[in-house]
């Protein structure tokens, strides 16, 4: 029982100690990306950012199956 626990112990700290620093990198990261942002520059990851235009090129959400609905019964008729 207690090689278990000591075992378990072990490994929380090691993901422990590789998580916090990959952690630390992602959190700057994206505080610096952000700041960049904010202020009107040209991201460096440009795939985590969508332009304004982007969503002017996407198109309609699909209806919903009651107005589906309506439009076929309404087209029969």
């Amino acid at each position: 029982m207690i090689e278990a626990f000591l075992i378990c112990a072990i490994a929380i700290s090691i993901v422990g100690g590789v998580a916090t620093p990959m952690a630390r990198i992602i959190f700057s990261t994206y505080k610096e990306e952000r700041k960049r942002l904010e202020s009107g520059g040209e991201p460096i990851f440009p795939q985590t950012y969508i332009h304004p235009e982007a969503f002017e090129q996407i198109s309609p959400p699909p209806k919903s199956s009651v107005q589906r609905e309506r439009e076929v019964n309404h087209s029969q008729n």
